[in-house]
C-alpha cells in the first residue's frame, strides 16, 4: 500500500461519512481461503501471440530499443568529445531523468482528459473508481491520438541527437535535446503500455509481463549491436537509421488506431467461446462423476468435479425433501466435500 492510500483510508476511518455504508467485519474463521497457485509464463505468451497486442509491443519495444541506445552511446561520445570522468557522464543523466519524470506527471492528465473527451463525444457515463466497460468504446483511438504525436517526436529528437553529437556539438544543446528526447519517448511507451493493460483489465500483471518481456529483450540487443553500428556508419547515420526505423515501423500504430476495436471485439468472442468450452467440459465431467457415484462406481476425475457432484446430489436430495426440516440447509453438501478433501475415493466419504 502507498503511503498516499495508507493515509486516505486512515482519514476515513476517522472521519466516517454518515450515507457511507461500513463493510462487515469478518473474523479470520469465515474469511475465504486462497489457494497459491505457481504463474504461468505462457499466459505472457499467449497476449504476444495476438495480432492487436504484437503491433503495439513490438513498436512499443523499438521505442525503449532507440531509448537505450541514447543512454548507451552518452558515456563512450561524452568521454570522446568532452573528456568527462565518469561523474561528470553521470550527471549527464540527470536531463534525461527530469524527461522521464515529467513524462509520467503529465501523461496521465493528458490520457484522463482524452479519455472524457471521448466520454462525452459518445454519450458515455464515466465509472471514476471502477473498470470501464470498453466492449464498444475506441479506446484504442482515445489512446492512440496521444501516442502518435509522441512518437513522431521522438523520431525527430532521435535524429536530431545522432547529427549534433556527430558535429561534436555544444553540451548545452545536448542537455536539452535528452530532456525531450527523454519526454516524447516515455509519453509515447507510456501510453501504448497503458493501451494494453486497457485490453487486459483482470489480469494487468500479465499484460505488463508480456510488455517487458518484448521490450527488454529488444532493448538489450539494440544496446548490443550501436556501438558496433557506429564505429562502421558514423554516429550520425546510425541515429538516422534508428530514426528513420521508427517512422518506417509507425503504421503498426495506425493499424491499430483503425482496426484495432474490430479485432479487439473478434478476441473478446474467441476468449467467449473458449470459456463456453470449458464449462460444459466441466460440466459434463461433474455430471459423468454424478452418474458415477449413483451407480456406486468411482468417478474418473477427483478433487473439485468429486466435490460439485456431491454438491449436486445433496441439491436434488433437499429438493425431495421438500418443506421438510431446513436446520442444515446448505451445509449437507459441504459436511460430504470436507471428508473428500482427504480421501482418493468415493468409498472413502461415509
Amino acid at each position: 500500500m502507498s503511503l498516499m492510500n495508507y493515509l486516505a483510508i486512515r482519514k476515513a476511518r476517522q472521519h466516517p461519512s454518515s450515507d457511507t455504508e461500513q463493510p462487515e467485519q469478518q473474523s479470520p474463521s469465515t474469511l475465504p481461503k486462497t489457494k497459491l497457485r505457481f504463474p504461468n509464463p505462457l499466459s505472457s505468451l499467449r497476449i504476444i501471440a495476438d495480432k492487436e497486442n504484437a503491433l503495439i509491443l513490438f513498436y512499443n519495444a523499438f521505442l525503449f530499443a532507440a531509448f537505450y541506445d541514447i543512454t548507451a552511446v552518452i558515456p563512450s561520445q561524452f568521454s570522446r568529445i568532452y573528456h568527462f570522468n565518469d561523474l561528470q557522464i553521470g550527471l549527464c543523466y540527470i536531463p534525461f531523468g527530469v524527461g522521464s519524470m515529467s513524462a509520467a506527471l503529465i501523461n496521465g492528465q493528458l490520457l484522463d482528459r482524452n479519455f472524457a473527451r471521448w466520454c462525452r463525444k459518445l454519450g458515455v457515463p464515466i465509472k471514476k473508481g471502477r473498470n470501464q466497460n470498453l466492449k464498444d468504446f475506441p479506446i484504442e483511438k482515445a489512446r492512440l491520438q496521444l501516442a502518435l504525436p509522441a512518437a513522431y517526436f521522438a523520431a525527430c529528437m532521435v535524429l536530431v541527437f545522432g547529427w549534433v553529437l556527430d558535429i561534436n556539438g555544444p553540451l548545452a544543446a545536448l542537455m536539452v535535446i535528452l530532456f525531450f528526447a527523454s519526454f516524447s519517448m516515455s509519453c509515447a511507451f507510456n501510453v501504448t503500455s497503458t493501451l494494453l493493460v486497457d485490453f487486459y483489465p483482470q489480469s494487468p500483471a500479465t499484460a505488463t509481463a508480456a510488455n517487458n518481456l518484448v521490450r527488454c529483450l529488444l532493448g538489450a540487443g539494440a544496446t548490443g549491436v550501436v556501438v558496433p553500428m557506429i564505429e562502421g556508419m558514423g554516429i550520425g547515420w546510425t541515429f538516422t537509421f534508428l530514426s528513420l526505423f521508427l517512422l518506417a515501423t509507425s503504421p503498426m500504430l495506425w493499424l491499430v488506431y483503425a482496426r484495432g476495436m474490430g479485432w479487439r471485439e473478434e478476441r473478446r468472442v474467441r476468449e467467449e467461446a473458449a470459456k463456453e468450452k470449458r464449462d460444459l467440459k466441466r460440466s459434463g465431467k461433474v455430471e459423468e462423476a454424478l452418474n458415477a457415484k449413483r451407480e456406486g462406481g468411482t468417478p474418473a476425475e477427483g478433487g473439485v468435479v468429486e466435490q460439485m457432484a456431491v454438491v449436486e446430489e445433496e441439491k436434488e436430495k433437499e429438493k425431495g425433501r421438500g418443506n421438510g426440516s431446513t436446520s442444515d440447509d446448505g451445509q449437507g453438501a459441504l459436511a460430504h466435500i470436507a471428508p473428500l478433501r482427504h480421501s482418493k475415493s468415493w468409498r472413502g466419504t461415509g
